[in-house]
């Protein structure tokens, strides 16, 4: 619950000067494959002076992604974690879904590549946990494995 409302606080701040009436909704737990994990729906109405792709901007990468102090933890990640980041987080959703104005925006936190090579497919799964200073890296690294067997059963 503590990583979800860093997340929530850190969008909803963000978005401050670019949408109002913002409505955010209680946490709720939703299934996604063998995991459960907690969503917040935050509405809002964009301003006017301000597009979908500033938006995506201002939010990317969220704490899930990068951690706090963003700019701080970025450079942190770029200098020490070794390899790139390329697949492991994004936005999903659809633009001006229904004929009408209405956008969706998912945080993507696992993903996978797949490559061909030489006549075989390579799977490069990538995901990772949120770690807070209560964490317990036992517990963080169980859930990583978990999250990515949710992706593996998709190749079995």
């Amino acid at each position: 619950k503590e990583e979800q409302q860093y997340v929530t606080d850190y969008i909803v701040d963000s978005l401050s000067n670019s949408i109002s009436e913002v409505n955010i909704s209680t946490p709720k737990t939703i299934k996604a494959g063998n995991l459960l994990h907690l969503r917040t729906t935050i509405k809002g109405i964009i301003q006017k002076h301000t597009n979908l792709n500033d938006l995506v901007l201002l939010l990317h990468p969220t704490p899930a992604v990068a951690g706090l102090p963003k700019i701080d933890l970025i450079k942190f990640i770029n200098e020490n974690e070794g390899y790139n980041r390329e697949y492991y987080a994004g936005y999903l959703g659809e633009i001006n879904h229904n004929n009408n104005s209405e956008t969706d925006l998912y945080v993507n936190l696992r993903c996978m590549q797949i490559q061909n090579n030489h006549n075989f497919n390579i799977a490069h799964l990538y995901t990772g946990c949120g770690i807070t200073r209560d964490s317990i890296p036992e517990k963080e690294w169980f859930e990583t494995v978990n999250k990515a067997m949710t992706l593996k059963n998709v190749l079995l």
